[in-house]
């Protein structure tokens, strides 16, 4: 899973700073650590990759560079492997 802030930086945060991709824990289970959201605002998005291959952390993030400012959820190649990609936006706003 990738993380984007507003201002575009690209974090790999499941597994926390992996090279690969991990398995996910079943349903219901919580996945290992946890990511504290700063006090920007802006456009965010979580982005999870889902294949029955290991991803390289760096194709996802050549995946995203390529997609730009406009990463549609779905079917994708992700490197050498189809991946389902999962989009989560969020819209951060001042308190």
């Amino acid at each position: 899973m990738v993380y984007v802030d507003s201002e575009a930086r690209r974090q790999v945060v499941y597994p926390w700073d992996g090279s690969r991709s991990d398995a996910v824990p079943r349903e219901g289970e919580a996945l290992d650590g946890s990511l504290v959201l700063d006090d920007s605002t802006g456009r965010e998005q979580l982005i999870g990759f889902f294949s029955d291959e290991r991803l390289s952390a760096g194709d996802a993030q050549e995946f995203l560079r390529a997609q730009g400012d406009s990463v549609a959820g779905g079917p994708a190649k992700v490197g050498a492997f189809q991946a389902e990609v999962v989009v989560i936006e969020l819209t951060k706003e001042a308190r």
